[in-house]
């Protein structure tokens, strides 16, 4: 006799865990230099593949009677799996930028609800006593009569939503630094990790949102987007493996913080600075549209962080500014002198994009160029 023991919906779970463990034991095996953040992307892979493994032994009723038969407390043995997502995710964010590996003293409060769980279930065993724990097995709502249970659930969502908030804040911070260093910071900027850590937020807020509508009391809409989780979870696992392997090096390496203390550029300091805005006017420097700071310093033969110095001190601007208001200014004479289309105007005056120029051409200008153009040009 055939026997049907998972459906189409406990598939989706399946490939999750079989996909997370194999990619887990890859990332373990592949031997790279520290700073990679393998071994937190492995763990936050685990992470996945144990929270759909407590899914599936809850929901997937044949597997749900094999468990039961062990008593209640397997069905409690990875619900303090979530608690750990938010905070690996941040670490393998913060490791890829920075190079800033785990630190048990620095790190360790970020695991704290992992620590209490053991705690949490005492209480939640303590309040469901009198049957309501068994129950539960086979009637979740039954769990529900403990409050500390329903705060566990909550928890998990805002804990997961305050580190993807975490996350986006020092993306964002880090795109800041990248203005420093590259005169198109979009170059460098880690786009895939932006995406992890979208998708991340966006399978907690989905989360959270299927907690609302549970709570309240529109149950079927709860269901559907319980369902709906396990494959966008999935989807997320495969995302996240795809671009942190196949898009690693498109990650920058780690900035230097700005000074804390800025000294008064003395005369000196302020001839070298004009003496970088004639290099990179006389050599066209700004044309290249991946210039960096290293390569501006390696023309002007002094040191990177010289010429970081200058520019931020004597000039008042980051190098993103420095280079790009040459750039604008080559612009501007060109849509006025020339006939050349808007494309060929960007890419002689060193943009990569139509999108890029015009943003950055109405920064500066406070126009778009094809206005510019219009009420600048000689008849």
């Amino acid at each position: 006799m055939n026997t049907l023991i998972f459906n189409v919906n406990d598939l989706a779970l399946l490939l999750l865990i079989a996909q997370s463990g194999l990619l887990t034991l890859i990332l373990l095996l592949v031997r790279e230099k520290a700073g990679t953040g393998n071994g937190l992307l492995a763990g936050l892979l685990m992470a996945f593949a144990l929270q759909a493994l407590d899914t599936l032994m809850y929901w997937s009723l044949p597997l749900k009677s094999a468990v039961a038969s062990a008593g209640v407390w397997p069905f409690w043995l990875f619900k303090w799996v979530p608690f750990v997502q938010g905070p690996l995710l941040y670490a393998y964010v913060r490791t890829r930028i920075a190079g800033d590996s785990l630190s048990w003293r620095r790190d360790s409060k970020h695991f704290i609800p992992v620590l209490l769980y053991p705690l949490l279930v005492a209480v939640i065993f303590w309040q469901l006593r009198g049957g309501n724990l068994e129950q539960g097995i086979y009637a979740y709502g039954a769990w529900f009569a403990s409050e500390v249970f329903i705060l566990m659930l909550w928890g998990y969502k805002v804990s997961a939503l305050a580190y993807g908030a975490r996350c986006i804040w020092y993306l964002r911070r880090h795109a800041k630094h990248l203005e420093q260093a590259y005169s198109n910071p979009a170059l460098a900027e880690p786009t895939w990790l932006y995406m992890v850590v979208g998708g991340f937020v966006g399978l907690w807020a989905w989360h959270f949102m299927g907690g609302l509508a549970e709570l309240l009391a529109l149950q079927q809409l709860s269901h559907v987007m319980g369902v709906l989780v396990n494959y966008f979870s999935f989807a997320f696992i495969t995302s996240l493996v795809f671009y942190s392997l196949l898009k690693s090096q498109v990650v920058a390496p780690p900035l230097a913080a700005p000074e804390a203390s800025i000294q008064r550029p003395n005369l000196s300091d302020q001839n070298a600075a004009k003496a970088l805005q004639v290099l990179l006017q006389e050599q066209s420097l700004y044309l290249n549209p991946e210039l960096t700071v290293e390569d501006l310093a390696r023309a002007a033969r002094i040191p990177e962080r010289q010429v970081s110095h200058l520019i931020n001190t004597c000039l008042g601007k980051n190098f993103f500014e420095f280079v790009n208001e040459a750039r604008v200014e080559m612009a501007k004479r060109l849509l006025v002198e020339g006939d050349w289309s808007i494309q060929r105007v960007l890419e002689e005056s060193g943009f990569n994009s139509k999108a890029t120029f015009n943003r950055i051409f109405k920064r500066y200008v406070t126009q778009t160029p094809s206005d510019y153009r219009r009420q600048n040009k000689a008849p």
